[in-house]
């Protein structure tokens, strides 16, 4: 494999599957926000169409982002594998999430020192499907020795490093 792993935060790290979607529908019912309209927004700051000013406009828009960002877990082992790995290779993260989010998910989780670079493309203006997104990876990492791994296969669209598909056999020795 080659020397420098850069994981797409959102579809290898991540387990969006464990969000509890109906506790966060059932705190956006309790303070009276339209379930529609939050989702809107949410979506729209995610892809970085509304600024954290305007997201965050509701009353209690706070609490239900945090409740969003608390539900949100790293993948169960992937958090002792990834220390593993960067004893040898040199690790990056991409990640299209907002910068504040991105942060407030890495820190709660302690993963933060195991990566040697972090590419923020929402940081950037950059969506995270667009042409740009292979000029920023190689602007923030300096090798050409690269695999960009991720379960998205879209992505193989607009990185121009290897692709690995990102699935349950991943870590398999």
């Amino acid at each position: 494999m080659a020397q420098t792993i850069i994981f797409d935060f959102e579809n290898t790290i991540l387990e969006k599957e464990n969000v509890d979607a109906a506790s966060i529908t059932d705190l956006v019912k309790k303070y009276g926000l339209d379930i529609n309209e939050t989702m809107k927004k949410f979506i729209s700051y995610m892809h970085g169409d509304l600024e954290r000013n305007d997201f965050l406009s509701s009353p209690h828009m706070e609490e239900v982002e945090r409740a969003f960002l608390d539900a949100i877990k790293i993948r169960d082992d992937v958090k002792e594998r990834i220390k593993s790995l960067s004893k040898t290779k040199t690790l990056a993260l991409f990640s299209s999430l907002p910068t504040e989010w991105f942060w407030y998910i890495v820190k709660k989780n302690g993963i933060e020192n195991y990566f040697d670079y972090i590419i923020l493309s929402n940081a950037v203006g950059v969506q995270r499907k667009s042409k740009d997104v292979s000029k920023i990876l190689r602007s923030g990492i300096p090798s050409d020795d690269c695999v960009f791994v991720s379960s998205d296969d879209e992505m193989r669209n607009y990185v121009d490093y290897d692709f690995v598909h990102y699935d349950e056999n991943f870590w398999r020795d």
